[in-house]
């Protein structure tokens, strides 16, 4: 196999819409320890503490160029901040000696979902590689934007979101609106919202089918794995995957979202391992990646899915939010030009709140993943006013009764609480 060149600062990323090169300036990136790995996590950003995408520290998982697992740490309850990171230490298992990192686990630690905005491992050679949370808007899984900014060129990656027990999901009755809790179990807790805040109902079986069909059990994935080489970036690795993103989102030892997973599982690897492309890090052979008799899981160790290695999984819709990221209760304008509200909306993946951004001039419902425009000289009706954080009705929009009851009707949104991305 052809040696990897070193890549300090440069990983995947994706700019409107484009897998290409994101820069991490070097601050961004772990301090060298001689006797670990070191493993830095970032949550994407939010402008207020009460609205986050910060979570639980998660739990790690390293493993070498055969798949065996080299450390671990487990999570934790320790809350990284909005915009923060944590730097975790992982200790090598014993006997294994200080084997580089070829693939990492990442899996969220306690109940408190966590966006992750970038992954970067320092080795104890001083070996550096990063790994961006926008990937997940391109192969499918939950997303959503942030401000924080990881290069001198304000590159801004969105982040991916974790979440240990699911907790942010609703269901859709005819007569209520429902919020659904997963417990240990796997079992429905079902609070009524919003009439009784405060006590459960007992349900029969039926009815709690009925109520749970269409259920949007929120988060959907406990943890990744990802092939953190194979995410060093050249223009032409970059180009490679954009043309064909099924070598970067459907090979299951290079990316992929579990909905069960701990630290101490392992995950499918390269066997036998690529080959690279010296000059550029393109796969030699992309048949190769997509060959799932290569994908292989090592004899020793806890298996992810009991030892079954699954074809990519399809993403999965986050219709609604509730809990947490309550799509009522808070609304984001940004007046970032790499924030997108078309983006979120079109985007079968996302989760977050209702988002403005200032440079499309469009408001993002995402309770329904309907675009609306923002008011203005030529658009008073039908909009969304940025001055009052509310939908102005049709009335007065200048359409005829017939083209107005037509017209798909702007919903009734006022919230507590305006966040203004700068």
């Amino acid at each position: 196999m052809a040696a990897l060149p070193m890549l300090l600062v440069d990983a995947i990323g994706v700019t409107a819409g484009i897998v290409s090169v994101g820069m991490m300036i070097p601050s961004l990136l772990p301090k060298e320890d001689e006797h670990q790995t070191v493993v830095r996590v970032a949550a994407g950003l939010s402008s207020n503490e009460d609205d986050t995408t910060a979570g639980n520290q998660p739990g790690i998982g390293l493993y070498d160029i055969v798949g065996r697992q080299i450390g671990t740490t487990h999570g934790s309850g320790q809350i990284i901040k909005d915009g923060d990171f944590i730097d975790i230490s992982v200790p090598f298992n014993k006997g294994v000696g200080k084997k580089p990192t070829e693939y990492i686990s990442v899996t969220d630690g306690g109940d408190d979902a966590l966006c992750i905005a970038y992954i970067a491992i320092t080795q104890p050679d001083g070996t550096k590689k990063a790994w961006y949370g926008d990937l997940a808007k391109t192969c499918g899984a939950p997303w959503y934007h942030s401000l924080l900014k990881t290069g001198d060129d304000d590159y801004q990656p969105s982040c991916i979101w974790i979440d240990r027990n699911r907790s942010n999901g609703t269901c859709l009755g005819s007569l209520r609106e429902y919020s659904c809790t997963y417990v240990s179990t796997v079992k429905f807790r079902i609070r009524l919202l919003p009439f009784d805040c405060h006590s459960e109902a007992s349900l029969s079986s039926s009815t709690l089918q009925q109520l749970t069909s269409t259920c949007d059990t929120g988060l959907p994935y406990q943890g990744l794995g990802i092939h953190i080489t194979d995410f060093a970036a050249t223009e032409a690795r970059a180009k490679q995957y954009d043309e064909n993103r099924d070598l970067m989102c459907k090979a299951a030892p290079r990316f992929r979202m579990y909905e069960n997973m701990n630290s101490a599982d392992t995950i499918p690897y390269f066997d036998p391992p690529l080959e690279y492309v010296d000059k550029d890090l393109t796969d030699v052979d992309p048949k190769a990646v997509m060959d799932m008799n290569r994908w292989k899981l090592p004899k020793e160790g806890k298996n992810i899915n009991n030892g079954v290695i699954h074809s990519d999984p399809k993403p999965k819709l986050l219709r609604r939010q509730t809990h947490a990221m309550n799509s009522t209760s808070t609304v984001i304008i940004s007046t970032s030009p790499n924030h997108s509200a078309k983006e979120l909306c079109n985007s079968p993946s996302s989760w977050g709140y209702d988002f403005v951004s200032v440079a499309e001039q469009l408001f993002c419902d995402m309770s329904e993943r309907q675009l609306w425009p923002v008011c203005g000289v030529k658009k008073r009706a039908g909009c969304f006013d940025r001055e009052t954080s509310t939908m102005k009705p049709l009335i007065g929009s200048g359409l005829s009764i017939r083209d107005r009851v037509s017209a798909p009707a702007p919903p009734k949104k006022s919230y507590g609480k305006t966040l203004h991305w700068d």
